[in-house]
């Protein structure tokens, strides 16, 4: 039996699976094999926790469902001479287009703790409040961005410390991390807070005339988190609502909010200090007086970072600390930084005899060397890890003599890359401003390549002596240019492992249902 007629049977064993399911992992750590009755059980321990979660029969749910939809309807009628047009539009037709309404729940293994642990996660497409999530995540990213602790990246992050300057006898590092920080945002105690912060911060000033909206709008989202897990149907009933949209910018303003406090309080002991939703990069610069120093780290570690029922884990202070995908150390009076990775990382990368464009490689190779160029103080760090990703590929399949001239492409590139990033980036227009139709197709190798396409677009589709679109289409009194003059094609990805071993649905997935796991209520 060859290797792949073995791939083949093991994907089908584990795809129509009743005693085992393969589940994604936290951090982007690959894939795990669990045994489906653990993975029901630890689901529900967290489901079941009376606190956050309240299950519902079938006939509740639909109920609850129908009130919602009413509500959101209802919502929509109330302001529609407040939307734009395009926004009415939007919020009306994404109502059409949900799929069941429910939003779905599962787990992933966070197999870097020990023990290891599940991530709840709710998938919030296709349902019905999930138009109004992405509209809510457009006015609050804004603001979001906006406030002094706000940082968008690793790379912004380390262009802002190359400007500091270190003062080796008092500054020292630490990272905060928020104890479960969506499910302990008091959502009564966050829509008072916003309510405060729309009516009276300047940061607000673009939607103060819509901010009734927006708080109706986060009340009727963040109270109404309904979803399924296989035939059981739950619903949130505190803290932010998982999966939503907006659930990233939503508690990333509400901890600002508490931020302006302590800025003030702190203020200079606070050298720098970012945040990147629930974790937190400080330089903590001692006070003179040791006694005072003492007195005001125990403070900050003890209650400042607390807001509302929510709390921090605030770490020992050091000279090294890891941070998102980085390690940043003093070195005399500044920071150096390089590429901080689990020692769980499988290093999964597109293998060789996966069936995608010849491009995926290259551009993979651009990124990951530009992130490195970008990320990296050291030089020789540098190439420590361009030498790692390299052989990392070549487990991967790849043959040496291939990767070689693209990785001293991309060592090339760099630099005008990051210069490029630094400037300022013209607006975006729209592929209708363009004039660019996009087609789709999926990935196939004996397909007809993209210059063979391009070349019948052309020779077809558009008059090239005149240079003007040729293609027409009939309208009821007569025929209309379509005014296409670019063509631009889009592949898209074939069902992959994942697809086919862990569906969104786990409905879908072959074994007992999820409500037999549940012990039924005693009679009254």
């Amino acid at each position: 039996m060859n290797l792949d007629v073995i791939q083949r049977h093991t994907l089908n064993v584990l795809a129509n699976s009743t005693t085992h399911i393969v589940l994604p992992t936290d951090k982007n750590l690959g894939p795990a094999v669990i045994q489906r009755d653990t993975y029901v059980t630890t689901a529900l321990a967290l489901l079941q926790d009376g606190d956050t979660y309240q299950r519902l029969t079938p006939e509740e749910a639909d109920t609850d469902m129908h009130f919602l939809h009413m509500d959101y309807r209802a919502f929509l009628c109330k302001y529609d001479f407040d939307l734009e047009t395009e926004e009415s539009t939007y919020l009306t037709r994404s109502i059409e287009q949900s799929q069941d309404f429910f939003s779905h729940f599962y787990i992933i293994a966070k197999i870097h703790k020990t023990p290891w642990k599940p991530r709840p996660i709710v998938s919030y497409c296709g349902s019905l409040l999930y138009g109004l999530g992405k509209w809510l995540d457009k006015q609050l990213q804004p603001i979001a961005r906006a406030t002094a602790a706000y940082v968008a990246s690793s790379f912004d992050l380390c262009d802002q410390l190359k400007e500091i300057r270190i003062d080796p006898s008092r500054d020292t590092l630490l990272t905060a991390d928020a104890v479960s920080m969506y499910t302990n945002i008091d959502t009564k105690h966050a829509l008072q807070a916003f309510e405060w912060f729309f009516n009276t911060h300047d940061l607000c000033l673009p939607i103060r005339n819509r901010s009734k909206m927006i708080l109706e709008a986060l009340e009727l989202l963040m109270r109404n988190n309904l979803f399924k897990f296989g035939d059981t149907f739950w619903k949130q009933e505190d803290g932010t609502a998982m999966g939503a949209p907006p659930a990233p910018a939503y508690a990333t303003l509400y901890f600002a909010i508490h931020e302006f406090d302590l800025f003030h309080k702190y203020g200079k002991f606070l050298k720098f200090y970012r945040r990147y939703i629930d974790d937190a990069f400080i330089i903590w610069r001692a006070a003179l007086d040791g006694a005072e120093d003492a007195k005001q780290w125990s403070k900050f570690t003890t209650s400042a970072m607390d807001f509302g029922v929510l709390r921090w884990k605030v770490e020992a202070r050091s000279r090294s600390v890891n941070f998102l995908d980085l390690t940043i150390s003093i070195h005399h009076d500044r920071l150096v930084t390089k590429i901080f990775e689990k020692p769980q990382n499988l290093y999964l990368y597109l293998p060789s005899s996966s069936c995608h464009t010849p491009g995926i490689l290259k551009g993979t190779i651009i990124g990951m060397i530009y992130r490195y160029y970008a990320l990296i103080t050291y030089q020789s760090d540098f190439i420590n890890q361009v030498e790692l990703f390299f052989h990392r590929l070549c487990n991967r399949g790849y043959h040496p003599a291939a990767l070689k001239p693209l990785f001293e492409e991309a060592i090339i590139r760099a630099p005008a890359i990051l210069a490029k990033r630094k400037q300022p980036q013209p607006e975006y227009d729209s592929i209708a401003a363009k004039k660019i139709c996009a087609i789709h197709l999926p990935y196939h190798p004996l397909h007809p390549t993209g210059p063979d396409i391009q070349a019948i677009f052309r020779e077809t589709m558009l008059d090239t002596k005149h240079i003007t679109p040729l293609p027409r289409i009939p309208s009821r009194t007569s025929w209309k240019r379509l005014g296409i003059n670019q063509l631009r094609i889009v592949n898209h990805r074939a069902r992959n492992l994942k697809d086919h071993l862990f569906p969104r649905k786990f409905a879908k997935l072959p074994g007992a249902p999820v409500s037999s796991y549940i012990a039924p209520k005693p009679p009254l």
